[in-house]
């Protein structure tokens, strides 16, 4: 079955957008966390498993309800987005580099803001990584200033801050002009990831 997209096929932002990536490797419960969490309408899950078979991988996917699916971005083995009615694929930098990805590709990351503000434009939204120094990555930073407060709207709801944000820095994100924020480490990194995800909410 051809991927339906559903992210492409309907409007993708709410006013507020959270995008949780999943931790590289797999762990307990995964799929009944991340059907619990996808009760959140406003979240997005970016499935991230850089060693994963094919088939470790694709269960994964079984496992997370199909109502789902559509709010479900994959990193690796991008021909599933043709099997299941996914929201399309992510685009590492070294793809980007490769080789043009087709119209599944609907988000990449940027390191540079200059680099995102000239090719931004080709993707539904993209990543600006690392805003903060890392949680999950130690010692991932960056010198680039990621303020886009005086970016225009159009970039603004497609800019996705990512890298290094708890609920400490939400302020301090919404004013750096980011609408939309994607986290890893501090929900995973937590003793109720669920709980901590709803916080987010909450406070955002």
């Amino acid at each position: 079955m051809k991927c339906g997209c559903g992210i492409l096929s309907h409007p993708f932002f709410f006013s507020t957008m959270i995008i949780l990536f999943t931790t590289p490797a797999f762990i307990g419960n995964e799929s009944l966390l991340l059907n619990r969490m996808l009760e959140e309408p406003g979240l997005r899950i970016h499935l991230r498993k850089p060693d994963s078979t094919v088939n470790e991988f694709e269960q994964l996917l079984q496992n997370i309800d199909s109502t789902y699916h559509s709010r479900v971005v994959i990193h690796q083995h991008h021909q599933l987005a043709e099997v299941y009615d996914l929201g399309g694929i992510h685009v590492t930098e070294m793809d980007r580099l490769r080789e043009p990805m087709g119209i599944n590709a609907i988000s990449t990351s940027f390191h540079e803001l200059q680099t995102a503000l000239k090719e931004g434009d080709q993707y539904r939204y993209f990543f600006c990584s690392p805003v903060f120094p890392s949680i999950s990555k130690a010692g991932y930073s960056t010198s680039e200033n990621w303020n886009i407060a005086e970016e225009t709207a159009d970039f603004r709801g497609k800019a996705v801050a990512l890298g290094g944000i708890d609920q400490t820095r939400l302020t301090e994100v919404r004013n750096r002009g980011f609408q939309h924020i994607a986290v890893l480490g501090t929900v995973w990194q937590a003793p109720d990831p669920v709980k901590e995800l709803e916080e987010l909410f909450l406070h955002f």
